[in-house]
Formats: C-alpha cells, sequence, structure tokens
C-alpha cells in the first residue's frame, strides 16, 4: 500500500468510524436471528458461574451485535491499527476492551482479563485473532480459563446472505434482513492444574470442537439459502 493510499483510506476511516455503532445496531436490528442454547447460556451466567465466549475472528460483527446484549461484557482486541477502530466501535457500543493480542501485549492483557473475569464480566474471545492463522486457536483463552475458574464455551454464528471480506479471515459481513444461524456450543471446564501436555491436548480439543460446531453450522446455513427476493424461512 503506497503512502497516498494509506492517507486515504485512513480519512475513509476517520469519516466512517463515528458512524460504526449506529450502523452495528441497525445492522443488528434487521437481522433475524434463530438462536439455539441461549437459554442454557443465560442459565450459566445466573448461576454465577465465570464464562469465556469464544469465537472465530471472521464473526466479530455479528459477535458484536450479540454481545453487546450480554452486559457487563469485556473483550480482547489487538493494539494494531484495525484494532484500534473495531475497540472504539466496541466502547461505543457500551462493550469494554482490553488492548492486546499474542503478538504485542498479550501476556498484559491477559491477566488483565482475568481479572476482569474474576470481578464478574463476561468475557468474549476471538481465538485465532488478531492475524490467524484462520481456525487456529492461540493458547491464551485456555489460559485464561485456567486461573480464572471459567468455562469456554463456543459461540457460534453465520449469516445465511452476506459477503466475505479478502481478508486473512475471510471476516464475515451480514447483509441487512439476512437470516442469521446461532448455537451456543457445550461448555468446557479448564482444570487449574495442568501439565504442559494437559494444556496442549484441551487447547487441541477447543480447536477441534469448534472447527466441528462452524462446520455444522455452516452446512445447515447453505441448505437453507433462498433468493434474496424470499420471505420465508423455509
Amino acid at each position: 500500500m503506497t503512502p497516498r493510499s494509506k492517507k486515504l483510506r485512513h480519512r475513509i476511516t476517520n469519516w466512517l468510524l463515528p458512524l460504526g455503532p449506529f450502523l452495528v445496531r441497525l445492522l443488528g436490528l434487521t437481522l433475524r436471528f434463530r438462536f439455539e442454547g441461549e437459554d442454557r447460556l443465560q442459565e450459566i451466567i445466573a448461576t454465577g458461574q465465570r464464562v469465556i465466549l469464544a469465537s472465530w475472528h471472521s464473526r466479530v460483527i455479528l459477535a458484536a451485535c450479540y454481545m453487546r446484549e450480554l452486559r457487563p461484557v469485556v473483550v480482547m482486541i489487538s493494539r494494531s491499527r484495525d484494532g484500534e477502530y473495531i475497540a472504539e466501535i466496541a466502547e461505543r457500543l457500551g462493550i469494554d476492551t482490553i488492548r492486546g493480542s499474542s503478538s504485542r501485549g498479550g501476556g498484559t492483557a491477559v491477566r488483565e482479563l482475568i481479572d476482569q473475569i474474576r470481578g464478574g464480566k463476561l468475557a468474549g474471545h476471538f481465538v485465532d485473532g488478531p492475524r490467524g492463522p484462520a481456525g487456529s486457536i492461540k493458547p491464551g483463552i485456555v489460559y485464561a480459563a485456567q486461573h480464572s475458574g471459567a468455562w469456554i464455551i463456543p459461540f457460534y454464528g453465520t449469516a445465511v446472505t452476506r459477503f466475505d471480506t479478502h481478508s486473512w479471515d475471510r471476516m464475515q459481513v451480514p447483509l441487512p434482513f439476512s437470516r442469521v444461524l446461532g448455537r451456543v456450543g457445550a461448555p468446557i471446564a479448564v482444570p487449574a492444574d495442568l501439565s504442559r501436555e494437559e494444556f496442549e491436548s484441551i487447547r487441541k480439543s477447543v480447536e477441534e470442537e469448534m472447527h466441528r460446531g462452524y462446520a455444522s453450522l455452516e452446512a445447515e446455513s447453505k441448505a437453507r439459502q433462498l433468493p434474496a427476493r424470499a420471505t420465508s424461512d423455509g
């Protein structure tokens, strides 16, 4: 990217940023959610059990539309320039943020996340961010669950009508009035005492479970796709 194009992108982003929270709220109002397992999640939260919702980075928009209704909630976002934009939009939506990632400031951010979870906040975690590879879970979420006593609960979501960007994660942008299939996965407990091998085994099992969950949801989404003019849920 040339200096001129970077400057143009910066100007466009600064112009659009104030509209971000409004656009996300507006989009969320048009989306038609069909959500499985939400009652179970609410019951878990009501018992006082600590929770970390795990999602792919590519579903950050859908997660924002959903998690803004779950308060108090905190998410960890990278210190990159793009992360700066995402964090500001999240804050304006009422979602607390912690800045850091596996590549920059991750240790401090995870420790702060643990403190926030212990303090009673629900946590959201985009487990393969901020730079991927897509679908590869970083160890931070397992460490945070291990030291906070939180359950890891996969949060699956996919829009039936959307476009996927050309970013590393193929970020999914739902189209207005799209049907959205959502699902809360089974809770995954992480013991406080783990050997290195046990820690890695849990990380892999969470990763495999999320791949299975998203594959199942995507297959269901494709089976339910209808022409854009259709209004029936078929």
